[in-house]
């Protein structure tokens, strides 16, 4: 791809809209509290009606978590200010710190292509790290992937993991800031600046974790104390549980795929890594709509800048440029998630089959043994 294209086309479409930003967030937001609303009112007939109200709910919960996204990148809003505390503001409806996650996700797009610094969500081995697992740790390999632990993925993605790391890590601080009272040399400030954590880089990761979960937790028990404990949690576990799993499965299928890009660490190129090594999902108008156009990926690796609602016209105004990027329908999402190991020495992601279709050849030829 030449720099004219990555460094100027690209830019006329990065321009952000207050309008249509507000009324997709309002917009999804009402459908939101209008789904809860009618569970809420008519649940009292049949406890299986959770099921097709979570099912719409958890669809909603992902695109709150990619205009969530969008916030984190500044390309939802215009003003730094709105995209921080919109962004905030959708965090608690999908249950994750935004600011927090916002610097976590950057790292991907830093990083996008070299799998020597990041593996995805999944975090893939390569071919030769996989030959070092026994049997019984390959099957667990391969069933700690399989898309039927999407929903509890999903769940424990958005509603455990949040509240857990932010409990632990809030304790360890604690007890830390609890010895300084011991220590009258160390100041109880400076303490607290410099605590290292695993769970947070920063005073401000840590404040807006904090945040978002005293908030939530507080929601939370008043959502039980006014509608019931099972009554609130059945469907709430169910929409963080859908909507998390589909966002994982969205991420995955956007970079793990037949021959997708993956290169190390001194060979990567950004621009083929965006081309090369994510794809273009091909949606049904409605599931475009549900996912903020975010299948639109090889167009959000160039440019970041470039809010939702512009990639698809961006897509198609320049796809003459985008003719090599691997395109992924409804009924090959689940192939594409079998190319789950990194080659590294053809630079490409590979199935298992194709793996062990090269150990074959490997060893009829007695370069492996």
């Amino acid at each position: 791809m030449d720099s004219v294209l990555d460094r100027s086309l690209l830019r006329s479409y990065a321009t952000k809209s207050s309008l249509i930003a507000t009324k997709q967030v309002v917009v999804t937001l009402l459908a939101y509290a209008l789904v809860w609303w009618a569970y809420l009112a008519t649940i009292h007939y049949s406890p299986w009606l959770v099921l097709p109200y979570s099912v719409l709910g958890g669809l909603l919960v992902l695109r709150l978590f990619v205009l969530m996204h969008d916030c984190g990148h500044g390309s939802l809003f215009p003003s730094k200010t709105a995209n921080a505390t919109v962004g905030y503001l959708l965090g608690l409806f999908t249950g994750m710190p935004q600011y927090v996650w916002s610097q976590n996700h950057a790292y991907h797009h830093a990083t996008n292509g070299d799998w020597e610094q990041y593996r995805g969500p999944l975090a893939i081995l390569s071919t030769a790290e996989y030959e070092k697992l026994d049997s019984k740790q390959q099957r667990n390999y391969w069933f700690a992937r399989h898309t039927g632990l999407l929903l509890p993925g999903g769940l424990f993605y958005l509603g455990f993991n949040p509240r857990f790391t932010w409990l632990v890590g809030s304790l360890g601080l604690g007890s830390r800031l609890l010895a300084s009272l011991f220590q009258p040399a160390v100041s109880t400030s400076k303490l607290f600046h410099e605590r290292k954590s695993r769970y947070w880089k920063t005073p401000k990761e840590y404040l807006h974790m904090s945040l978002n979960n005293l908030v939530l937790l507080t929601v939370w028990g008043v959502m039980c104390s006014l509608f019931g404990v099972l009554e609130f949690f059945a469907m709430y576990g169910l929409c963080l549980a859908i909507g998390g799993g589909l966002g994982i499965l969205l991420f995955s299928v956007q970079h793990y795929f037949e021959e997708s890009y993956a290169q190390d660490t001194t060979n990567n190129d950004r621009n083929r890594a965006a081309l090369e090594g994510t794809s273009y999902l091909v949606l049904p108008p409605v599931l475009n709509w549900f996912t903020a156009d975010i299948g639109y990926h090889h167009v959000h690796h160039l440019s970041s800048a470039i809010p939702n609602y512009h990639l698809a016209r961006c897509h198609r105004d320049l796809q003459g440029s985008f003719t090599g990027v691997k395109r992924i329908s409804l009924g090959e999402i689940r192939e594409a998630l079998t190319y789950l190991l990194w080659d590294a020495e053809q630079r490409v992601l590979v199935s298992l089959h194709e793996h062990l279709a090269q150990q074959e050849r490997l060893k009829a030829t007695g370069m492996v043994q």
